[in-house]
């Protein structure tokens, strides 16, 4: 994977080359061999070596990654879940992943909005709105590995409100007036598919309004742990690991 690194780009593995075949060869050959490792990974219990809470959630990232790596629309099952005028398009699977969450000045961002072929997904600078974009996907995504009883966890209702927020295009990078006005310029001949990741469940006082479903001109899917969405995208071994999670000794 490509990050951007100050004012040059670098990888951020050693032997990327090496590495970036194995990930596609494992992406398209192998698909579920990589989900299986990240569960593992994800859902080991919290200790001195284990990942934290926030390394967790950056690893979700991407495990949503790289189900667009695996284009993940072309599958019969979730074209299902998506409006027709999005499986009409034949939107290809992306050549790679930009990682620009440290960029400074949002410039890939913009870019990607002017360039519909825009061939990689791209993981924006952190707070300006999707947590990753591809073609005319955003996804949004909070996630939470902290009980909020003996046996349920959900995100917080702050939380969901921040997903609400962000998933208005016109909020993108509003705290940059320069880059807030040539986004908003971009935007005017845009649909978008929201994806709204809030694992493993939304806040319940949120609940009546998480619903998948055409708003606007746009379209939204909601995703958590119970809604047959995520059963197909992350898989049942994926799924299953993270509703135990809650319940096991950590």
């Amino acid at each position: 994977m490509v990050n951007h690194q100050s004012k040059s780009w670098g990888a951020c593995m050693a032997e990327p080359v090496v590495l970036s075949a194995g990930l596609n060869f494992l992406a398209s050959k192998s698909p579920d061999a990589l989900m299986d490792h990240f569960a593992t990974k994800v859902f080991a219990p919290f200790g001195p070596l284990n990942l934290s809470p926030q390394e967790r959630g950056h690893v979700m990232e991407l495990i949503i990654a790289l189900r667009f790596m695996q284009g993940w629309w072309q599958d019969p099952e979730l074209k299902a879940f998506l409006p027709e005028w999005v499986n009409d398009m034949n939107i290809p699977k992306p050549v790679g992943i930009l990682d620009c969450r440290s960029e400074p000045n949002g410039n890939m961002f913009l870019q990607q909005l002017r360039n519909a072929a825009f061939p990689y997904v791209l993981l924006p600078a952190a707070n300006a709105g999707p947590d990753l974009r591809y073609s005319v996907f955003s996804c949004y995504d909070k996630t939470t590995y902290t009980r909020n009883s003996e046996s349920s966890m959900y995100i917080s209702v702050e939380e969901a409100q921040k997903n609400l927020a962000t998933m208005k295009p016109a909020n993108w990078y509003k705290s940059q007036a320069v880059l807030h006005t040539q986004c908003s310029e971009e935007l005017k001949n845009h649909r978008f598919v929201h994806m709204r990741f809030e694992l493993p469940d939304t806040a319940p006082s949120m609940a009546a309004g998480f619903k998948s479903g055409a708003v606007g001109n746009d379209f939204v899917i909601c995703v958590n742990l119970t809604s047959d969405f995520a059963l197909k995208f992350f898989g049942n071994k994926f799924v299953t690991s993270y509703q135990k999670f809650p319940t096991e000794k950590l």
